[in-house]
């Protein structure tokens, strides 16, 4: 995460998408950055079955907060500290949102 934003010199907002989340789509990411664009929030979240989820977009105005990110827990912290500046984007697909991890968590997304 630390490099990708190091290495974007001027940008708007920074989405961050997961490798292991094999179900999101096109039409999901448009979706979010129309949400971004039209919106005067600075954070935006999907929220899949009552749950905070990813692609998560963040206004470059955090980038400083997104440098100082320690270990795997990606911005929880600076949504958590930011609520206000958060929307959260309703998804009713939540299989948009799985996270498959091992091959028995891949097994049971296709059974």
């Amino acid at each position: 995460m630390k490099l990708g934003i190091k290495a974007i010199k001027d940008c708007q907002a920074y989405m961050f998408l997961m490798g292991d989340q094999p179900f999101i789509t096109k039409r999901l990411i448009d979706r979010l950055i129309e949400e971004y664009k039209n919106d005067k929030s600075t954070i935006i979240v999907p929220y899949y079955n009552g749950r905070n989820g990813t692609p998560t977009i963040f206004s470059s105005k955090f980038k400083d907060d997104l440098l100082q990110v320690e270990g795997d827990k990606g911005g929880r912290d600076i949504i958590r500290r930011n609520v206000s500046s958060v929307k959260k984007v309703i998804i009713d697909d939540g299989k948009l949102g799985l996270d498959v991890d091992t091959p028995i968590d891949f097994k049971g997304v296709i059974s």
